[in-house]
């Protein structure tokens, strides 16, 4: 009876010990887990700091390289002043298919320019163009167009900068400020030929020898004002009315504009002209197709209306 009492003491002490043993064993793995869980974790987030101070640095030294690359390698900005004096080439040409001769219009005196009268492949005006800032208060302008084998100069003239009051003032050979068109010249007309009224009122457009004055009001909507006076040898004048001490030729104009939503623009204009030819000759064809040569003396005038 004894000895069974015995064994059956240790066979009960011996599964006791196994689970000890093995619960031990576990807590000491569950705590070595632990440890070199928090140990990866704390080191996975100390390389992930430096990564993003790198990149940081990385970033912010990539922004100033970028900076200094732009700063002393961009190209300098496109402006007037690029070149001292400013100048362009610019040279027209063109095929034209018309009836040959003249083509004079109806009810006004024959012109200079009326129109091109080359047929056939052409070579229009070309120009020649130079510009330049003379201080800061004056600008200097010439335009000179090849044509013919002749060397013409369409403008030549100063202008005032930086006047108060929205003065500027303009003195040489100018294109007149009148009507709509004139001042544009031939490469940036919208057609090949000039508008109708203008070639038969100036041929291809007004030039004056003289001053011009111009005022630009101060305000949103586009207003100004501006008069010439010239030495008016130019149609509607002549060479011998502009041989003269005094004024030949005088004009004012007056133009108002305004936007229109974001892509569209109106202007509108009036405009006058005085000149006072003398001896001024054409040929002019009667209705039985004879050509007579007439000679006017006295004023002209002439009243300009324009929108677009």
């Amino acid at each position: 009876m004894k000895k069974t009492i015995v064994a059956v003491a240790i066979a009960a002490v011996l599964p006791w010990s196994a689970a000890s043993r093995a619960d031990t064993d576990i807590d000491a793995l569950r705590a070595e887990f632990d440890q070199k869980f928090k140990a990866l974790q704390a080191d996975y987030e100390a390389r992930l700091k430096a990564l993003e101070n790198r990149l940081e640095t990385a970033e912010i030294k990539a922004d100033n390289a970028q900076q200094d690359a732009a700063a002393s390698a961009a190209p300098p900005p496109v402006s007037a002043g690029t070149f001292n004096p400013e100048v362009s080439l610019i040279l027209q040409g063109g095929y034209l298919n018309r009836a040959g001769g003249e083509h004079p219009i109806t009810g006004f005196m024959p012109v200079e320019k009326h129109a091109p009268v080359d047929r056939g492949l052409t070579l229009d005006d070309t120009e020649l163009v130079f510009g330049a800032n003379i201080d800061p208060y004056l600008r200097g302008f010439a335009d000179l167009t090849v044509a013919n084998d002749k060397v013409n100069v369409e403008e030549a003239w100063f202008q005032s900068l930086n006047l108060d009051y929205g003065l500027t003032v303009k003195g040489g050979r100018f294109l007149s400020g009148i009507g709509y068109q004139n001042e544009r010249h031939p490469h940036t007309w919208d057609f090949a030929d000039n508008s109708l009224m203008y070639s038969a009122l100036f041929g291809e457009h007004l030039v004056q020898d003289g001053v011009q004055v111009r005022w630009l009001a101060p305000t949103e909507l586009f207003m100004e004002v501006g008069a010439e006076a010239a030495k008016g040898q130019f149609f509607p004048g002549s060479e011998v009315g502009g041989d003269r001490n005094g004024v030949g030729t005088w004009a004012a104009f007056a133009h108002v504009g305004g936007d229109v939503g974001a892509s569209n623009a109106w202007r509108a204009g009036m405009s006058y002209l005085r000149a006072r030819p003398r001896g001024r000759e054409a040929f002019l064809t009667d209705v039985g197709d004879f050509a007579e040569l007439t000679s006017f003396s006295g004023t002209s005038k002439t009243w300009l209306g324009d929108f677009v």
